[in-house]
């Protein structure tokens, strides 16, 4: 069965970095990354790919059977759910079938891996960007005019 997910946006946000995605979650605090298999499938599912192509995807690029990868992609949409870093959505009927060419030599297959990281999550949880007003963050004290007492001295009000 085809299965469609996106992004859990707004709170989860992705960033391809020079071969390893590193995922937030802004909602629990938590951060992830992942590198080659795990990379690949989280780029195709921000392209809103469906699993079948997505196995379709795997099977051009890596040597293993079918249902190895299929395991593993499971097994990774799982966890990736767990996390709420993603969400099921209805395949969407319009997109148009891709042709997947195979790799001309296969690689090796190694199953996607999800490390997570919640050392920073009291930091990412405490978020004052949230709590500002019109003027913006960080907005600087209301300045008071200079008295007779001088612009350092307390004026009771």
């Amino acid at each position: 069965m085809d299965r469609q997910f996106h992004i859990n946006s707004p709170s989860v946000m992705g960033e391809d970095i020079d071969g390893e995605v590193v995922i937030m979650n802004l909602a629990t605090g938590h951060y992830f990354s992942t590198q080659e298999t795990g990379r690949l499938i989280w780029l195709w599912i921000a392209q809103r790919d469906g699993t079948a192509l997505i196995l379709r995807r795997l099977a051009a690029r890596f040597e293993a059977p079918a249902d190895v990868l299929a395991a593993a992609l499971e097994a990774f949409i799982t966890r990736l759910l767990a996390f709420q870093l993603i969400v099921e959505g209805a395949p969407d009927s319009a997109q148009a079938e891709i042709a997947v060419v195979a790799a001309p030599e296969r690689l090796a297959f190694a199953p996607p891996e999800l490390a997570v990281y919640t050392d920073m999550q009291d930091m990412l949880l405490l978020d004052p960007m949230d709590d500002v007003d019109e003027v913006g963050w960080p907005s600087a004290a209301p300045r008071r005019p200079a008295g007779p007492e001088g612009p350092n001295r307390m004026v009771a009000g």
